[in-house]
C-alpha cells in the first residue's frame, strides 16, 4: 500500500510539473503579444505625429515675406505630403511677382525643369497650373494689364501661353502665317489687347497671333 501511494504521488507531481511546463511559455507568449500590441500602438502613434507636416511656404521677395498656404492648393500639399524631404523641396520652390500686383509665378517640382504655377494672393490664394517640365524665360503684361504672355524653353523650342487674369483660365491664340519649326523667339509686342507679334531668332520673319473667338 506504501509503495502504491507513492507511486500515486510520484505521477500527481510529473503531471502538476507538465501542467506548468505548458501553460507557462503560453502566459508568457501571452504577456509578449500585449507588450507588442503596446509596440505598435506606440509606433503607430509616433509615425501619424511625424507626418504632419507645416504647409506654409515662405519667400523672401522684395524685403516682404510672402507666405503661401499649401492647404488651399491640393498639388503643392500633395507634394510636400509624400516627400521625403519636405524642406529640401520646399527649398527647390521659386516665387516671383508678376505685375500687375498680387500676382505670382511659382516654379516647383525642379529637377532639369520645373512645373510652373499662377497664383493670386487676394483670391483666397486662387491658382491654376500653367506648365509642365518647362524652364521660364520671360512675360509680357497686355496693355489694358488684364493678361499676361508667359514664355517657357522646352525641349529646344520656345512655347507661349497667355493667362487671362479676369477670367483666370488660359486663353487661346492663333495665327494665320506659317511658323518655322522651332519657335526660337527673339522678342514678342503686344499690339494691342487681342494680339502681340513674335520676332524669331533664326529668321527675320514676324508673326502675328490673335485671340481666337469662343464658340
Amino acid at each position: 500500500m506504501r509503495i502504491r501511494s507513492i507511486r500515486t504521488w510520484i505521477i500527481i507531481l510529473l503531471s502538476a510539473i507538465i501542467i506548468i511546463t505548458i501553460v507557462a511559455p503560453n502566459k508568457k507568449v501571452e504577456v509578449l503579444q500585449k507588450e507588442e500590441a503596446g509596440n505598435i500602438h506606440a509606433t503607430s502613434t509616433q509615425t501619424t505625429a511625424s507626418t504632419s507636416i507645416d504647409p506654409n511656404i515662405h519667400f523672401l521677395i522684395e524685403d516682404e515675406v510672402v507666405t503661401i498656404n499649401t492647404e488651399n492648393i491640393p498639388i503643392l500639399y500633395s507634394l510636400l505630403s509624400t516627400s521625403q524631404n519636405i524642406h529640401l523641396t520646399k527649398n527647390k520652390m521659386s516665387l516671383q511677382k508678376v505685375e500687375p500686383l498680387d500676382t505670382y509665378l511659382l516654379s516647383f517640382n525642379c529637377q532639369k525643369s520645373c512645373s510652373y504655377m499662377i497664383i493670386n494672393m487676394t483670391k483666397d490664394m486662387e491658382s491654376m497650373l500653367l506648365a509642365d517640365y518647362v524652364k521660364f524665360k520671360k512675360y509680357y503684361v497686355s496693355p489694358n494689364r488684364d493678361k499676361v504672355l508667359f514664355v517657357f524653353h522646352q525641349k529646344g523650342y520656345d512655347k507661349t501661353i497667355v493667362f487671362g487674369l479676369n477670367e483666370w483660365k488660359q486663353i487661346k491664340y492663333t495665327t494665320l502665317q506659317e511658323v518655322t519649326e522651332p519657335l526660337n523667339i527673339q522678342d514678342i509686342q503686344w499690339l494691342d489687347n487681342k494680339s502681340y507679334e513674335l520676332s524669331l531668332s533664326t529668321t527675320t520673319q514676324t508673326v502675328i497671333y490673335e485671340e481666337m473667338k469662343e464658340e
